[in-house]
């Protein structure tokens, strides 16, 4: 779905709908009753978190000049971006209910993978296992090629990876795009604002991005709840809390209610019914370097591999 494109809000949405349009996405790939459910974040907040400063213990946050709070990010995530291997996991929660895990790798040169989870049902903090899990979904990225592979796909389509056309957006997720995932896109774009918080070696730095960026974090579904033309994008921002642990940048939090403020600053509209949804939206993404000895991704083998036309005509690969 293009950034461009007005959507309208049709129908009454709880925030619930947000994990259900993207199960729906994935029915939707399979082309049967039930290819499964895809699917899911803990982070600061840079409008809520409390005060304290990283160069001065129980400072003020202000005792920290701006060149020194950017010179902070860049060095927390040095580790991360000059490193061969990214690991990340992007989760959104509804209130305090997880919708969606995606756990992925991303390498410097070689493209990135990843396991999207869902739960059968919505209601807790904790990303579910066993019989919890209602589907799960696999995706890899090579060159310009996207492959996803659903764990409920019934035979022919069984252990088959569907090679996506030009567009299509595996599992209704945003940031998982060819060559360089959204997910990974996020941290080039941080911007340092101030710390906000410290707590011995845990610094709070309240960051901003493009909101062009931010959007790539929401599935489809909850991008459909705005009214926002492709013009209103540029210069607009919106605020997120970045985490540094030990000096390495390890967590990212987007709220909803800052996105909302976001839209609407940028000349956009959100419905009051989809502000109660947005508003109970919280989205975390967190990183940490990944082992320099991890195999590289690849492209499943060519007997493995189906077409759209394929799937819809139900005969697999």
């Amino acid at each position: 779905m293009a950034y461009g494109r007005r959507v309208r809000l049709r129908s009454r949405l709880t925030a619930l709908a947000l994990a259900g349009t993207l199960v729906a996405t994935l029915a939707g790939c399979g082309g049967g009753d039930d290819s499964g459910g895809t699917p899911q974040a803990e982070t600061p907040s840079a409008s809520t978190a409390p005060s304290a400063d990283p160069t001065e213990p129980g400072a003020s946050p202000d005792a920290a000049s701006s060149d020194d709070v950017a010179t902070l990010l860049r060095a927390a995530l040095r580790p991360l971006v000059d490193g061969p291997v990214i690991d990340f996991k992007h989760e959104v929660f509804s209130d305090e209910a997880l919708a969606i895990e995606t756990r992925g790798r991303a390498f410097q040169q070689v493209g990135w993978q990843s396991t999207t989870t869902s739960p059968k049902q919505i209601g807790s903090a904790q990303a579910p296992h066993g019989d919890e899990i209602k589907g799960t979904m696999q995706v890899r990225a090579v060159g310009d090629d996207l492959f996803m592979q659903l764990s409920t796909w019934q035979p022919p389509l069984a252990g088959c990876w569907l090679r996506t056309g030009s567009g299509q957006v595996p599992g209704g997720l945003l940031a998982m795009t060819p060559g360089v995932p959204g997910y990974v896109t996020l941290l080039g774009a941080l911007t340092a604002d101030q710390v906000v918080a410290q707590d011995g070696t845990r610094i709070v730095v309240a960051t901003h991005v493009p909101l062009r960026i931010a959007l790539q974090l929401l599935t489809t579904g909850a991008l459909g709840l705005l009214q926002l033309d492709a013009s209103q994008l540029d210069g607009s921002t919106v605020p997120l809390g970045a985490r540094l642990t030990d000096g390495v940048l390890t967590d990212v939090q987007l709220r909803g209610t800052d996105l909302v403020s976001a839209v609407r600053a940028a000349g956009g509209e959100v419905s009051p019914d989809a502000e109660v949804t947005l508003g109970q939206l919280r989205i975390s993404v967190s990183y940490r370097p990944g082992p320099t000895d991890a195999p590289a991704v690849r492209a499943p083998g060519a007997e493995l591999v189906m077409t759209n036309a394929e799937v819809k005509a139900g005969r697999g690969c």
